[in-house]
């Protein structure tokens, strides 16, 4: 997703990735890799609209550890 300032906009995208998700979960025949990809996508957006809403910066990165740590640094416990 292109860099925004708007966390509805990650909201959203974030929103669509879990939809897809459960889709590819819930079919007959589960597509595993899908569901990890979309729910890692999904908490990963999630996490960069909590700290846009704070006002943090963070670097474009798709690592969890280090958005759930920069959200610590600001007061969002998860």
């Amino acid at each position: 997703m292109s860099e925004t300032n708007d966390p509805q906009a990650w909201v959203k995208k974030a929103e669509e990735d879990f939809a897809l998700a459960k889709t590819a979960l819930h079919r007959k025949n589960p597509l595993l890799t899908g569901v990890c990809f979309h729910a890692q996508q999904c908490v990963e957006k999630y996490m960069k609209a909590l700290l846009i809403s704070k006002n943090a910066i963070f670097p474009k990165t798709h690592d969890l550890l280090m958005l759930n740590n920069l959200c610590s640094r600001v007061g969002i416990f998860l």
